[in-house]
């Protein structure tokens, strides 16, 4: 997590986060001290289940979308090109503010 707090303003500008980390800490957790660091950064959950509480803790949290993990390549390869069109070419992102 230092890593976080040395970026500054050429961190990254959209993040991809699996609620599993595999690990004690959860996407959650991460998320939580996303946030804590860069309020405005895009964090997009990424999960294999599409459960009700799941959603709502995401959103809840911070993430700025939900999404379940494409099962496929070729499915993999539609969700990142529906990403990028839609985080890169429709919204604008703001650039990096660090609140901390």
């Amino acid at each position: 997590m230092s890593y976080v707090n040395e970026l500054d303003s050429r961190g990254p500008k959209l993040v991809l986060l699996d609620i599993d980390l595999g690990s004690s800490l959860t996407g959650f957790d991460f998320l939580t001290f996303l946030r804590a660091h860069a309020r405005f950064l895009p964090i997009i959950i990424l999960t294999a289940h599409e459960l009700p509480t799941t959603i709502k803790t995401a959103y809840f949290v911070g993430a700025s979308s939900f999404t379940v993990k494409p099962y496929s390549f070729e499915d993999w390869k539609t969700y990142f090109a529906v990403l990028r069109l839609y985080w890169f070419s429709t919204v604008t992102i703001p650039p990096y503010i660090s609140i901390s």
